[in-house]
């Protein structure tokens, strides 16, 4: 670990309160799982694991970063933070069922998966695993495609 684990501890603490706080305003349901319940485990998650983070990096010293990550990392990382923020304004559009293959087919290119059968099948079923899980298991509405 080094000081600059310590740095995004903190700002995964961060990030998970801003998640936690945009839920207080999603809707909540009277019986089970409401749609703001999955997002608040995963802010808890950030902010149990950012501290976790940034106290071993507090506590140890290492390497920099730039001997930790290859050049041009960086780069990667916004370009994913790019093709997820299309991803989640094409949501409303073409819905849950067609962006979310496509969002996983075109991060599998961008980070070097060549093989079409493996790319479609894995887009497919982890959409389909997705689906499952949310709209059929604990009754989370899903953006749809609405053609008007």
């Amino acid at each position: 670990m080094s000081r600059s684990d310590f740095w995004f501890g903190i700002g995964f603490m961060i990030l998970g309160v801003i998640v936690f706080l945009l839920t207080t305003n999603m809707m909540t349901m009277p019986i089970g799982l409401s749609p703001a319940d999955y997002p608040r485990v995963i802010a808890v998650g950030l902010i149990i694991l950012g501290a976790i983070q940034a106290i071993q990096g507090w506590r140890k010293g290492s390497p920099s970063l730039k001997e930790l990550y290859p050049s041009g990392a960086i780069w990667r990382m916004l370009g994913l933070v790019v093709i997820t923020y299309v991803y989640i304004q094409l949501l409303d559009i073409l819905g849950f069922s067609i962006a979310s293959p496509l969002f996983l087919l075109v991060v599998m290119y961008y980070f070097g998966v060549r093989r079409p059968v493996t790319m479609i099948a894995i887009a497919v079923l982890l959409t389909l695993i997705i689906y499952l899980i949310f709209r059929v298991a604990f009754h989370v509405p899903l953006p749809r495609f609405n053609l008007f």
